[in-house]
């Protein structure tokens, strides 16, 4: 019973990281595309920012979500995030 909850806790700890990793690479994103002094994403349309930040935002949730439901099963959770970083 104890192991579990452990097992738990830990999944629960990655997905925060996970979700703060999600965060950053959302905002690194939006600063190349939006405040980008150097010219080097100009070219990129606002739109495909906006879609990548959807993206990271629907994916997260579902991650989330998903995982709760699995109760801290790192095998599962981890072949589900890999599911989603592949799709």
């Amino acid at each position: 019973m104890k192991e579990k909850e452990i097992e738990r806790k830990l999944a629960i700890l990655g997905l925060g990281i996970h979700i703060l990793l999600m965060i950053g690479v959302t905002m690194a994103t939006f600063y190349l595309t939006f405040f980008d002094g150097m010219g080097v994403l100009q070219s990129v349309s606002p739109t495909i920012a906006w879609g990548i930040l959807f993206v990271h935002v629907v994916s997260t949730t579902l991650a989330f979500a998903l995982i709760q439901k699995l109760d801290g099963d790192l095998h599962k959770a981890g072949m589900l995030l890999i599911r989603l970083g592949a799709a």
